[in-house]
């Protein structure tokens, strides 16, 4: 019950901040402020923010933390945009809705994406008027872009534009690093250092995050497998190498991550929930 209380508790927060930084945005047209807002608030569990959060709490770190706990929401939900796009992945329903480019355009898709990304950056480097020195929010700017940028999500989703029947697994597991570890990473890092944390914490968070992505990622391909009832038009980690080896490897990087977390004793309760959380789903 504490698991799911922290995640509530923090997607309320975080929603709470989405909506006012949204609403601070004078002159934006409307279609385009209408489509940014139908992105944010279509549902998920927002436990990107949740880990940022917690992460921060562990080092009684500042309440503006929940601004860079937005700000990550806001560029996983840009990159969601952008996926479903259909020069990408081509998808038409995310979250039992119709995805962004279905219920307005294409175009405003891809303008709503741009707009919820460059909202992100803002939102940090407006965090010194809340009392985080620049030097962090600086700090905190560099985790998000380099997780978000060419050398995580970005070249993440290239990899995966080539992906095919044939990609070996170390691609496939490449692939779920850069798209899927990487902002989990940033989460847990940017938590941290609001909070002050010292670096062999930030190491062990780091490693925490790394592990755990790749669990997140590879449950996430597994459940979706099973859903398909026999449709395999993806290339994921199922397809590639099977649903025995995708469970081994859920199983391996749940021990994994727990392990990174010997460090911080009951202190990090939520990350070890976390992780069976998912492993268990």
């Amino acid at each position: 019950m504490r698991f799911r209380d922290h995640l509530d508790s923090s997607a309320g927060l975080v929603d709470g901040e989405l909506r006012r930084l949204l609403s601070s945005q004078a002159g934006v047209p409307s279609p385009l402020a209408q489509a940014m807002e139908y992105a944010v608030f279509g549902g998920g569990k927002r436990l990107r923010p949740a880990m940022l959060l917690f992460v921060n709490s562990m080092y009684r770190g500042p309440d503006a933390a929940v601004v860079a706990a937005a700000a990550v929401e806001l560029v996983h939900t840009y990159s969601l945009v952008h996926d479903d796009l259909p020069a990408m992945d081509d998808d038409a329903v995310r979250r039992g809705k119709p995805t962004v480019h279905v219920a307005f355009d294409e175009a405003t898709a891809i303008l709503a994406g741009d707009g919820l990304l460059t909202l992100a950056f803002e939102a940090l480097a407006s965090s010194v008027s809340e009392g985080v020195p620049g030097n962090v929010a600086a700090g905190l700017a560099l985790e998000l872009a380099r997780a978000a940028g060419p050398g995580g999500m970005v070249g993440g989703q290239a990899l995966d534009m080539g992906a095919t029947s044939g990609t070996p697994a170390p691609t496939i597991e490449r692939i779920h690093e850069l798209k899927t570890a990487r902002m989990f990473c940033a989460s847990a890092r940017m938590g941290a250092i609001l909070g002050g944390a010292p670096r062999e914490d930030l190491q062990a968070l780091t490693d925490y995050a790394l592990h755990f992505g790749a669990l997140y990622q590879a449950a996430d391909d597994l459940e979706d497998f099973a859903g398909q009832d026999g449709v395999r038009d993806k290339i994921t980690y199922p397809v590639i190498c099977g649903v025995e080896a995708t469970s081994d490897r859920i199983a391996l990087k749940a021990t994994l991550a727990l392990e990174s977390l010997v460090p911080f004793d009951d202190r990090a309760w939520w990350l070890r929930d976390l992780v069976n959380y998912v492993k268990s789903r």
